[in-house]
């Protein structure tokens, strides 16, 4: 079995902007991992799968 390794993904954002994310994951009781990925879905449908 293969074994999945995790990355990091860093970029910079203000205060203001990552504090507005944080409130909005939590708004919509979602971590901002899940926020990203939701958004880049509705950007780019089906951008996991592609290769």
């Amino acid at each position: 079995m293969e074994e999945k390794k995790d990355s990091m993904i860093s970029f910079r954002v203000s205060e203001t902007e990552r504090y507005k994310m944080k409130e909005l994951a939590a708004h919509e009781r979602k971590t901002l991992k899940q926020l990203v990925f939701d958004a880049l879905e509705k950007a780019f449908p089906g951008w996991q799968d592609k290769k």
